[in-house]
């Protein structure tokens, strides 16, 4: 990720105020216009596999069907790891 700026995402905190890409409305903007838009809308910036993490509501359902139980065990730690940690990063 540190040096892969196109894997890199703007994530909406309050998801429900706001609809579609912000790229098409930044794209011709200058960074310092960008980062007021982000900070105004409440993004933060995640992997695009994080993004895709908070957005799967059933992943961790879902996955679990499909493994052995050793698997879900550790597939669950994860998950469960990893919605701690943004719940207080974000906190």
């Amino acid at each position: 990720v540190f040096n892969n700026l196109s894997s890199l995402v703007f994530h909406h905190l309050e998801f429900n105020e706001y609809k579609g890409s912000i790229w098409r409305r930044i794209q011709t903007k200058k960074v310092k216009e960008i980062a007021g838009i982000l900070k105004k809308e409440k993004c933060v910036c995640l992997c695009s596999n994080c993004h895709r993490l908070l957005h799967a509501p059933y992943f961790i359902s879902d996955i679990i069907y499909f493994l052995e139980n050793d698997e879900k065990i550790k597939t669950t730690s994860f998950y469960n790891q990893f919605q701690k940690h943004f719940l207080t990063l974000m906190s």
